[in-house]
């Protein structure tokens, strides 16, 4: 029959920065050479890069931060996250900027003012010419600006639209990772014509 040895002590509780008793050793000093760990309250200290949440609204997934009107930095970003999907620029709070733009109002006056001027009880045609909006959203800057009108008598309506694309912002003539897409916008308008 063996017999526990009388002599034979338990290793001595080292207490702990709890006031509890541990019966682990104290950790060695960290050697100055070793990095730093970083601290945290998970199970795993991997950190894992997410794109922006999204929200859907109308053709676009606007990124859930957005708040107002995009700016640069939403456009880039949805160029990196938002996996190429159309956006209108009515959809993020733009279309009124859009809208209000020298060369967009120039545009829009010209085509009227032309449509107005026809003798023709009905006529219809299109065209197409360039807006520059740089100065109010430098992330769609020049776009080909759509025009069309349907003349009746007493009345003309009027249809324009840009059909633009975001691609390339470093412009290096490739794309850094990004996924292009489609800027859209769109709206109508009547006009009345006086005497025909």
């Amino acid at each position: 029959m063996a017999y526990a040895d009388p002599v034979q002590k338990k290793a001595a509780k080292v207490p702990t920065a709890h006031g509890r008793p541990s019966s682990q050793r104290p950790r060695a000093p960290r050697p100055p050479w070793a990095p730093l760990q970083p601290r945290t309250n998970s199970r795993s200290a991997v950190i894992q890069l997410k794109a922006p949440s999204e929200k859907t609204a109308g053709s676009i997934r606007a990124p859930a931060a957005a708040k107002g009107p995009w700016t640069s930095a939403d456009f880039v970003s949805h160029y990196y996250f938002g996996g190429g999907r159309a956006i209108d620029l009515g959809d993020v709070g733009l279309g009124a900027t859009f809208r209000s733009a020298p060369s967009v109002e120039k545009a829009v006056a010209t085509f009227v003012d032309a449509a107005l001027a026809r003798k023709e009880p009905t006529f219809n045609f299109s065209d197409k010419t360039v807006t520059d909006v740089t100065d109010a959203i430098f992330s769609v800057g020049h776009s080909t600006f759509f025009r069309t009108v349907a003349g009746v008598p007493g009345i003309c309506n009027f249809s324009f639209s840009i059909r633009d694309q975001f691609k390339d912002p470093v412009s290096l003539g490739i794309e850094m990772g990004g996924v292009p897409y489609p800027i859209n916008f769109a709206w109508a308008e009547k006009r009345a014509r006086i005497g025909k």
